[in-house]
Parts: structure tokens; C-alpha cells; sequence
């Protein structure tokens, strides 16, 4: 242990060195961004600032800033159609899996028309890429309870986002 008090400054400096590299890998190899968050929850922030920014200039319009939906959006219009839901917790889109909720917002609300039921869902398939899809998503989930999410968690299950 003597040659512990005999090394230099330069060689405590190289020893330090050399423990923070499998520290330092480490970190980032579970997932710490260069804020010190977890790069998960880092991109999780990015992608739910472009969620809502997404639905504030897409979606808002027909489902409310606050995903309140429209008035009377439980009665059946003339033509077959209703008016654009809530997806706050109280509405339905909570009781759908993610693979539905994509499909619905990629492909429109007519992918479940049957007779009686038409929908005014357009399709943004073609305007949003998928990752904007599924931040919006995300975003409308920031709407929902504890218990909403876990149910929705749990569709999702059986449902979720396709590869």
C-alpha cells in the first residue's frame, strides 16, 4: 500500500480517467441524457411538446383544446354521422388500443363505417408521418386519469402500435 502515497498527481489523474469510462458508459448505456434525465424521458417531453402543438393546430378544432369534444356528441346527427367525440376521460378513445387510435387518425373514421354509422374523421395519413401520429397520441393521453391509462395500457396490450 506505500506505492499508493508514492504515485503523482498525473497518475491519480490517469486512474480517475480510467474509472469514469465504465462509469460514464454506463450511464449512458442505461439511458441518462446529456441533462442528466433519462433520454427516454427526454424524447418522451420532445415528442409530447409536438403532440400537442400537432392537435392544437390539427385536432382542436372539431375535438376542443381540451379534448372536450363537441355538445351533444353522444346523438346520432341526420345523416348518420356524430359529432367529433371527447377524448378527455370522458369519452370513449380511452377504451381503444393504440393500433386503433392510429389506424383511426392515419386512415380515418371511415375504416369503421357499417350501415348506420358514418364517420367525418378524415384521414391524415398522408399529411402526418407516423411519429407525429403517435405524438399526437400521446399527447391526447395527457387527458386521461390514472384509471383511464391503465386501461387504455392494457387494450393496448391486445392492440398496440404496429411496427
Amino acid at each position: 500500500m506505500a506505492w499508493i502515497k508514492e504515485m503523482s498527481w498525473g497518475s491519480w489523474l490517469g486512474v480517475a480517467a480510467l474509472a469514469a469510462v465504465p462509469l460514464l458508459a454506463l450511464l449512458y448505456y442505461m439511458g441518462a441524457g446529456a441533462n442528466g434525465e433519462p433520454a427516454s424521458r427526454s424524447r418522451s417531453s420532445d415528442a409530447g411538446v409536438q403532440g400537442k402543438a400537432i392537435y392544437d393546430t390539427v385536432c382542436a378544432g372539431c375535438h376542443g383544446p381540451k379534448g372536450e369534444g363537441q355538445t351533444g356528441w353522444q346523438r346520432q346527427n341526420a345523416d348518420g354521422s356524430y359529432p367529433p367525440p371527447p377524448h378527455n376521460n370522458e369519452g370513449h378513445t380511452w377504451h381503444h388500443g393504440d393500433g386503433t387510435l392510429f389506424a383511426t387518425v392515419q386512415q380515418g373514421g371511415q375504416i369503421f363505417e357499417q350501415p348506420g354509422f358514418v364517420s367525418r374523421m378524415p384521414a391524415y395519413g398522408s399529411s402526418l408521418s407516423a411519429e407525429q401520429i403517435k405524438s399526437v397520441i400521446s399527447y391526447i393521453k395527457t387527458f386521461w386519469g390514472p384509471e383511464e391509462l391503465h386501461s387504455q395500457q392494457q387494450q393496448s396490450l391486445r392492440d398496440p402500435f404496429s411496427s
